[in-house]
């Protein structure tokens, strides 16, 4: 849109955000923790700034208006994470959430599959594949009141609904069927 809109060609924002500062993912305490965060508002920032205990550097003349931020992205980013790297990745995230502000924890597989969030979701399902045996999937992410969830089934077999797809669904007769794939055009 800001191409159609102004003629400009946005170029790679990394972690950026334009009209956000900060946003990024910030380090914490312990192995490859990270906490990410993203502030919009001068509401968000003042948040911010009361929720991490308004440390002076958050007084700073170039970290007042958003502005002012975003010309000091690096400096803001390495005072940011002064007071991240203090702190577990969850810490931060409720630190931060408690006050309005978005954070969240950045997840590698297994801090997704252990998360207490979507442990509550529910977002894995665990199938039992005829060939493959017990396997961990991923369910749908979102829910929506009224509907509920389908059973967990594994994927298809190769050919496994033939006679449903070719059959019942296209028509096709018994014979019909068995000449495809004894000419192995399915299987």
């Amino acid at each position: 849109m800001d191409y159609f809109m102004n003629g400009r060609v946005a170029g790679c924002q990394g972690n950026d955000r334009v009209g956000m500062a900060p946003h990024g993912n910030y380090k914490c305490a312990g192995n490859d923790k990270w906490v990410s965060i993203a502030i919009k508002t001068e509401d968000e920032w003042k948040a911010f700034c009361k929720a991490i205990g308004s440390p002076s550097w958050t007084k700073e003349a170039k970290f007042k208006t958003l502005a002012d931020r975003l010309q000091h992205l690096d400096e803001l980013d390495k005072a940011v994470t002064s007071w991240t790297v203090n702190l577990g990745d969850y810490e931060a995230t409720n630190i931060l959430q408690k006050a309005g502000v978005a954070a969240a924890p950045v997840l590698n597989i297994e801090g997704v599959f252990f998360d207490p969030h979507f442990q509550e979701r529910g977002i894995f399902m665990n199938v039992d594949h005829p060939v493959a045996g017990g396997l961990t999937l991923y369910d749908l992410p979102w829910q929506a009141s009224g509907l509920g969830r389908k059973p967990a089934r594994y994927a298809p077999l190769l050919g496994e609904n033939n006679d449903y797809v070719f059959g019942e669904l296209l028509g096709m007769g018994k014979a019909e069927i068995d000449k495809l794939v004894e000419d192995k055009v399915i299987y």
